[in-house]
C-alpha cells in the first residue's frame, strides 16, 4: 500500500474527523469549518477511487 493510499483510508480519514470535531476544531488556514469537512472527505475518496 503506498503511503498516500494508507493517509486517504477510510479508517484514516473516519479517525481525522472525529479528532477535529473532539477537539471542537476551528477553520485553519483554508477557512473551512468542520461541518464541511465530510463532504470534503467522501469526494477526496470518490477521487481517489475513481482512477
Amino acid at each position: 500500500m503506498r503511503f498516500i493510499e494508507k493517509i486517504t483510508s477510510h479508517q484514516n480519514m473516519r479517525q481525522a474527523m472525529e479528532q477535529v470535531k473532539k477537539n471542537k476544531g476551528t477553520p485553519g488556514v483554508d477557512k473551512m469549518p468542520v461541518e464541511e469537512l465530510p463532504p470534503y472527505f467522501y469526494q477526496i475518496l470518490f477521487r481517489r477511487f475513481d482512477r
